[in-house]
């Protein structure tokens, strides 16, 4: 037997890897009991070769680990981040896309329901400031905002919906879907 033998192998890859979950106790006698003199002649035998421990974790591990941590890390940051997307998916669940929508359609309903605009994140892009509505001059442009409280589009709004406009971003109904993108 050698070293490099499987059994081995596989024992010191179990203690290396097992930790503190792995406990070597002392027996007091392995006298008349089967296995076990072989057992002792093989102890005796690898206590002489020189340990080689083979990579405990390999590149990909490694990859695996660190990803998992960054994503961990990141979930938490984002649980605590007040952004408007969690008022509008306030349980977290995955939109159910219409079978029939238009591409125009889907696209205006989802920057609308995530609050990422042209008008919102122009600032965000060109490095500036966040603009205020110029039509109002109080508020930052959001897309709440424009869809419920900006009095310019007042009559507009009126027009399309017959509810506050921002409540429709919240359903995932195929008639919010297809009012929505009346307003962009």
């Amino acid at each position: 037997m050698s070293n490099m033998d499987n059994l081995t192998r596989l024992i010191r890859n179990a203690l290396y890897k097992g930790g503190k979950s792995i406990k070597i106790m002392w027996v007091p006698s392995h006298v008349l009991i089967p296995g076990n003199e072989a057992a002792d002649e093989r102890v005796k035998l690898a206590a002489k070769e020189p340990l080689i421990v083979e990579n405990a974790f390999s590149k990909k591990d490694i990859y695996r680990l660190a990803s998992e941590q960054i994503y961990k890390t990141k979930l938490e940051k984002w649980k605590d981040f007040k952004h408007h997307y969690a008022n509008v998916n306030v349980n977290g669940e995955k939109p159910i896309f219409p079978e029939k929508i238009s591409s125009n359609n889907l696209k205006a309903f989802i920057r609308l329901r995530i609050g990422h605009t042209i008008v919102t994140h122009e600032s965000v892009l060109k490095g500036s400031r966040s603009p205020q509505c110029s039509y109002c001059n109080v508020e930052t442009i959001t897309v709440t905002h424009l869809l419920d409280r900006c009095q310019h589009f007042a009559t507009i709004r009126a027009s399309i919906f017959n509810t506050i406009a921002s409540k429709l971003l919240k359903n995932q109904d195929i008639e919010s879907w297809h009012i929505i993108p009346g307003f962009s």
